[in-house]
């Protein structure tokens, strides 16, 4: 591997330009899932409140 004294100032940048983009993406997949698993994990609370009392957090016990 070559440091980064050994390449030009504009190759360096454009790295850390892709990566700051790349990790951007990632950070927006990652929101947009915990996003969606927060909504789920919501809906399945409110089913679990119209359960009758004998099922309400059956998982829980196992």
């Amino acid at each position: 591997m070559t440091s980064n004294e050994d390449k030009p100032l504009c190759e360096i940048e454009l790295k850390q330009t892709s990566l700051k983009k790349r990790n951007e993406a990632i950070l927006k997949i990652i929101t947009s899932a915990l996003i969606s698993i927060s909504k789920a994990y919501s809906e399945l609370e409110k089913i679990d409140t119209k359960l009758p009392e004998n099922m309400k957090g059956y998982d829980d016990e196992n």
